[in-house]
């Protein structure tokens, strides 16, 4: 990380056995059952905890449509990106939650009326379905996404700093403790159906908001964002130690997928497609260890 966050416990791996030692269910990061724990993995160890949407600095300049960003502007930019995929979906027959001519008017139209107020959260609830979907697509939302099983995190991590030919050190899996969720006021957790996201269902996968709240400044025409950005800064800030970090030499990155492969979490069973199944082939055909069972050795 690039800031030094002292309550955050970081748990340092030697290699890929001992990162899969230690995410193993029968261990307990949190003194509390493991099915309260949700993971979330990062090709590079020192990436925030930052959803996709306030990531990048040139996603988030594409995506503005005024010279002068302001939160309000910022509310209607992202409510048009997702009206703008809601059409697309239409455009080739794909389904997507909670559809009607009613929830087109009240999740998009209707929700310009939320820039006209101070105190209001965002976003509504009324988006949180349609935005995972949208988040697990590749659109970039507020969502921060995790799964419920470690080592498909472990996967994700170490498959992305193989895609992307990244050059750090170290790979990490975030550990959140879902039993203190309640007790965070602006963190919310957003669990989806999945009976229209065979990704979602797949990877056993969970959402984290961290809310914004609305600030009028100056005038009734200028506002701000304030909140947290990074799940980290939250954390610092409260009282409760619900989030665990745990890292591994992204040498070791072959070697997990390997491993990941052993226990049947690879490419086509996390993305249960067509695009699943091309990544697996390939995979394989090009001689990818990575994805060959036989190189596990524990």
């Amino acid at each position: 990380m690039h800031k030094n966050y002292k309550s955050i416990e970081v748990i340092t791996c030697k290699n890929a056995e001992d990162l899969i030692d230690k995410l193993s269910p029968l261990n307990n990061l949190f003194n509390a059952p493991a099915k309260n724990t949700v993971y979330r993995g990062h090709a590079d160890s020192d990436w925030y905890l930052i959803p996709s949407f306030l990531r990048d600095e040139k996603i988030i300049n594409s995506l503005r449509s005024c010279n002068s960003p302001d939160a309000h502007s910022d509310i209607l930019d992202e409510l048009k990106l997702l009206e703008l995929f809601a059409e697309s979906c239409d455009l080739c027959s794909l389904a997507i939650p909670n559809d009607s001519v009613d929830f087109r008017v009240r999740a998009f139209r209707s929700n310009i009326a939320l820039t006209l107020k101070s105190t209001d959260y965002w976003p509504d609830r009324k988006l949180f379905d349609i935005m995972a979907l949208a988040q697990h697509y590749g659109l970039p939302t507020r969502l921060l996404d995790w799964s419920k099983r470690a080592y498909v995190a472990a996967f994700f991590a170490a498959s992305d700093y193989i895609g992307r030919n990244l050059d750090n050190e170290m790979i990490a899996v975030w550990a959140l403790n879902l039993s203190l969720i309640g007790e965070q006021g602006s963190l919310d957790l957003i669990l989806p159906p999945a009976n229209i996201n065979k990704n979602l269902g797949a990877q056993t996968g969970i959402f984290t908001l961290l809310k914004q709240n609305i600030l009028k400044i100056s005038n009734p025409f200028s506002s701000v964002f304030e909140g947290y950005l990074a799940l980290e800064d939250y954390h610092e800030d409260s009282n409760k130690d619900f989030l665990v970090k745990l890292e591994m030499p992204a040498s070791e990155c072959k070697k997990l997928l390997g491993i990941c492969d052993a226990f049947g979490i690879n490419p086509v069973t996390v993305m249960p497609d067509y695009y699943g199944a091309a990544k697996n082939a390939l995979a394989r055909f090009c001689g990818n260890a990575a994805f060959e069972p036989k190189h596990f050795h524990r």
